[in-house]
């Protein structure tokens, strides 16, 4: 699977790592440049899995002063704080649950923190007891935080936060997992709902939920295979949320993803080759963002996200036995300095919070414009895969190549190699219609890669063919079916029966894909019949088109002159509808039925017609027309008057 990697302006350089014993640092934000506030909770002996054991002394607030961490200071009830917001500079929000003996219970609180210390805790009333996960503030009085569970099973809710005081909650379709503001009546919040319990089962169904002045809008699909975990904006319109992007079941494997939003709508994931969950994001410019994930005993990862592409990966120094100690926040208070905070396992009797200073280097330049798709775009639901992929050259590129598959970045289904850089387009292959495809386009920069991927539904591939439309009756059973190839094919088969899919009457066996047509014996006249062409693709016969027509007789058909007419001229140009196979014609009129006395052409070329004069004014006429169709005579008779 080709990775959408590009090199940073500048690599991100960890500049100090101060530690604090027996807590675990769930959140940080910064309300100046060198001031950042990181909430979280004290831990005792450490659990199965590398999480702090919480005590019921609860919440706590450190101050981070250029790197170093003060005194820890206790929440004055007994908490659990998981998510922190600056809207001004002497402000802070932070937002959690209530732990055993709180007056909130073991539902939400709000924590008012200034300067540097918790100076108010309100109790937040919401509907069961997963308490707050994660704030942010869209202006200097407004605030949204969002209601994080536990099995990401159940409905969400927003709870609106004006002047330090919490609105009622509003319901969500979704577990809320993480919420950022871009603008200041403008929010972005993001999670999860899946159908099972306990351990995340997928696929489940993400969501992203865009609050306007303070109203929760309806949650918004996203792919079912990510886990979105945190959010950050960058710009004014444009937001990036981090995760995974899982393949598997119960206890799945995965891709560190990345998902951009634009506008309040989602795109594709674009993935890391690091196979990490990543759990916060924060921007130092509106081109660059940072993510943080889980340690393993190599550390931690730090994915930087230039222009929305994942970068290379890079790592925050330490060591833990246990996957779930990750970093859990990060904040940028400048372009040049971010700060990331989580904990970390150093041994099984206890837990160590883990504050890491990021030098980002110089702000990222714009990336460099890579080859967009136009044909097909994303979101398409009925790609004909007649067409050509199609794409946006670079002047400076120096490849392409074009993949694609079932899964964000994939080439399970095709993979077209290094293509030139003049080269524009790529036809595409036959693909499965109706699940959703994921195209990845990526483009060769100066010796790496940086791809765009987008996901399309492709239309059922049908091969157009005749001899008539579906439904069609009066076919002349003698002529030939006729086709227009596709591209792709390998071969073709035709098959005609008196069943749907039957083979009774025509099986052509398999054709040459360059051959076009295919001329039957004579079909049986007057009957209703089933064709169906097959057509192989990538190995098999998989491709087919159904139609379903009733035959005419099999001689020709007389037209101008309808049977049982009358006031026929007496002069009259006499015509017939040829058949396909006929190999000569014979045209009588008589006073009697199949007489001559009055009119014999003799036999006559197809194609050949006749203009009769002197017919007998005001007789009962016979005409009769035959064909003669592989050695056979077939004819018409008609009664008419002149």
């Amino acid at each position: 699977m080709p990775q959408a990697n590009v090199p940073a302006a500048t690599t991100a350089t960890t500049t100090s790592t101060q530690t604090l014993a027996e807590t675990v640092l769930n959140a940080v934000a910064c309300p100046t440049v060198t001031t950042c506030v990181a909430v979280g909770v004290t831990a005792g002996a450490a659990l199965a899995y590398g999480e702090g054991a919480y005590s019921a002394d609860g919440g706590v607030v450190v101050t981070i002063t250029n790197g170093v961490p003060g005194t820890v200071q206790q929440v004055p009830v007994p908490s659990q704080l998981s998510g922190i917001a600056c809207p001004t500079a002497t402000l802070c929000e932070a937002v959690g649950s209530g732990t055993q003996g709180s007056p909130a219970g073991s539902g939400g609180i709000l924590v008012a923190i200034s300067p540097g210390a918790a100076q108010e805790v309100q109790s937040v009333t919401q509907t069961g007891t997963a308490g707050l996960g994660a704030i942010a503030c869209a202006n200097s009085t407004t605030c949204e935080a969002v209601v994080a569970t536990g099995t990401q099973n159940t409905d969400g809710q927003v709870v609106t936060i004006v002047n330090s005081v919490a609105g009622a909650p509003q319901a969500v379709h979704a577990a809320l997992a993480a919420v950022a503001c871009p603008t200041s009546t403008t929010c972005e919040a993001v999670g999860t709902y899946n159908t099972s319990s306990g351990y995340p089962q997928v696929p489940g169904q993400n969501y992203v939920v865009t609050i306007t002045n303070g109203v929760a809008g309806p949650a918004q699909a996203v792919d079912s295979y990510v886990y979105l975990s945190a959010i950050a904006c960058p710009t004014t319109t444009t937001c990036e949320a981090v995760g995974a992007y899982s393949y598997g079941y119960a206890y799945p494997s995965f891709n560190a993803a990345v998902v951009p939003i634009v506008n309040g709508v989602a795109g594709v994931p674009q993935l890391s080759a690091d196979t990490r969950q990543l759990r916060a994001i924060a921007c130092s410019d509106a081109a660059t963002c940072r993510a943080v994930g889980d340690f393993t005993q190599a550390g931690a990862p730090m994915v930087p996200i230039v222009g929305g592409v994942p970068d290379a990966v890079e790592t925050i120094p330490g060591t833990s036995s246990y996957s779930l100690s990750p970093m859990r926040g990060i904040a940028c208070p400048s372009a040049t300095t971010c700060l990331a905070v989580g904990s970390g396992v150093v041994s099984i009797q206890g837990s160590l919070s883990l504050i890491v200073s990021i030098n980002p280097g110089t702000p990222a330049a714009v990336p460099p414009p890579i080859a967009n798709f136009y044909n097909p775009r994303d979101g398409d639901t009925a790609v004909d895969t007649n067409n050509l992929f199609a794409w946006t050259t670079v002047p400076a590129a120096q490849a392409y190549r074009i993949t694609g598959g079932m899964t964000p970045g994939g080439s399970d289904l095709f993979d077209s190699g290094v293509l030139p850089p003049p080269q524009d387009s790529f036809l595409e292959p036959v693909m499965p219609a109706g699940p959703t495809i994921y195209g990845t386009i990526s483009t060769e920069l100066d010796g790496t890669w940086r791809s765009q991927t987008i996901r399309f539904i492709v239309a059922q591939a049908v091969v157009p063919f005749s001899p008539t439309v579906d439904g069609a009756t009066g076919v002349d059973p003698t002529r030939p079916f006729n086709w227009k190839p596709i591209p792709q094919a390998q071969g073709y088969i035709l098959v005609v029966g008196t069943t749907h899919f039957g083979t009774n009457l025509v099986n052509s066996g398999i054709l040459p894909p360059s051959q076009t047509s295919y001329l039957p014996p004579v079909l049986p006249p007057n009957t209703t019949l089933y064709a169906t062409l097959l057509t192989k693709v990538n190995g098999a016969f998989t491709l087919y088109q159904a139609e379903t027509f009733t035959t005419g007789p099999v001689g020709a058909t007389l037209i101008g002159i309808a049977n049982g007419e009358t006031g026929t001229p007496t002069t009259v140009m006499i015509a017939w509808a040829q058949r396909a196979q006929g190999q000569a014609y014979d045209l009588v009129i008589g006073t009697t039925k199949f007489g001559t006395n009055v009119f014999s052409s003799g036999v006559l070329a197809p194609g050949q017609m006749l203009g009769i004069s002197h017919l007998p004014a005001g007789k009962v006429l016979y005409a009769t027309l035959l064909t003669e169709v592989h050695g056979i005579w077939y004819f018409q008779a008609i009664t008419f008057a002149t």
